[in-house]
């Protein structure tokens, strides 16, 4: 035999590189893992394999909040002005009384001497309360408002016929003060704290 010539070196060189390429990129073990085909795994009889399952994350639920509180009638009662429209703008306080309840119905103006639709009812009335949302329902005839602590928490227009509201607030507990205001706007005149 002679020794390896220009071809033959070439075609080993050629061989090399081929298997060097081989081992690189198709070893399976190789830490590149470029060309690495991974086995399926083995089930093994008797054994079932855990899929892995995605847990939904529950959604927050909100919380629902308590209805408010009836407030009811002030221990000491309401006290009750009349107060009638003067010439020169303003209002002139007419009649005062106290009441345990309050319920007032009128066709016309409630003295003789007072000009219908030229008439007010403010009714006022202190609670202590504990820190909560309460509600007064109101049924009116009228204009109406009603402030909780000098804070204006109702306002409704004049109605063509009898209608029922509910004041909403809330407050931090202690003394607090209701205050309801309603006008004589042509027609009857109703104002009925409901229970």
């Amino acid at each position: 035999m002679k020794g390896l010539g220009a071809r033959e070196v070439v075609g080993l060189g050629v061989l090399a590189v081929a298997l060097l390429i081989g081992f690189v990129y198709l070893d399976p073990a190789s830490p590149s893992g470029e060309g690495r085909q991974t086995a399926p795994r083995a089930i093994e009889l008797g054994h079932t394999p855990t899929p892995t399952a995605v847990v939904p994350t529950p959604a927050p639920t909100a919380t629902p909040t308590p209805p408010p509180t009836a407030l009811g009638a002030p221990a000491s009662g309401w006290i009750i002005a009349f107060h009638q429209d003067a010439v020169s703008g303003g209002s002139i306080l007419i009649a005062q009384t106290a009441s345990d309840t309050l319920d007032l119905a009128y066709r016309t103006a409630p003295f003789f001497d007072v000009k219908d639709d030229a008439w007010a009812v403010r009714a006022e009335g202190s609670f202590e309360l504990a820190p909560g949302r309460y509600t007064l329902k109101l049924e009116y005839e009228g204009r109406l408002t009603v402030n909780v602590n000098d804070r204006q928490v109702l306002s409704e227009e004049n109605t063509s016929g009898p209608k029922t509201v509910a004041a909403e607030f809330e407050t931090m507990g202690g003394s607090t003060r209701v205050r309801i205001e309603a006008r004589d706007v042509k027609g009857p005149f109703r104002l009925k704290a409901v229970e």
